[in-house]
């Protein structure tokens, strides 16, 4: 059966569920979500799909999941891939998703929505640079802790940089759900 993934292209959350989908290797089909025009807020989609009008939303078969870091950990114990060999590494990599979704995520995304989404003259940009110095921080903090600093370094770009353009929705690796 094919996985299926409720998902917008302009979500670092809907991103992170795909990027796992893929980087596993399943079979899964993305289920485009009209987030801006209001789909998820829907009584069909809250009482359908998820209650709290949120995406990502994983079908697998009985199983419905809601929220990144419970997708990426359901993969893992499914496929037996990134989610490490011993209780300490399976505790490290839930720390990591934790911190991701509590510290980083929730930032950036922010912070990509301030930048990219809101017409140039109701950008706060006291906010954007305050949010962009934490960011930063935190990405060197994690590089030196990490020593993977080019995978840091990327990943902040990705995170932080977004074409502006309102006829193409920066794709976040949901591309199925796009087009």
């Amino acid at each position: 059966m094919t996985i299926k993934l409720y998902c917008f292209g302009e979500s670092g959350h809907s991103y992170k569920a795909a990027l796992t989908l893929n980087l596993m290797g399943l079979d899964w089909d993305a289920i485009k979500v009209d987030f801006f025009a209001g789909e998820t807020r829907s009584e069909a989609y809250r009482s359908q799909v998820n209650e709290l009008g949120e995406a990502p939303v994983m079908v697998d078969g009985d199983v419905k999941l809601t929220q990144s870091g419970v997708i990426q950990q359901y993969l893992a114990e499914k496929t037996g891939k990134f989610g490490g060999k011993t209780k300490e590494e399976e505790r490290e990599v839930l720390r990591w998703i934790l911190w991701d979704n509590h510290k980083l995520s929730s930032m950036a995304g922010m912070t990509r929505f301030l930048m990219n989404f809101l017409p140039p003259e109701k950008q706060p940009a006291e906010t954007i640079a305050f949010n962009r110095g934490l960011l930063s921080l935190l990405f060197l903090t994690t590089c030196q802790k990490s020593k993977r600093c080019s995978l840091v370094s990327k990943l902040h770009r990705l995170q932080t940089k977004v074409p502006q353009s309102s006829s193409q929705p920066f794709d976040l690796g949901c591309k199925k759900a796009i087009s």
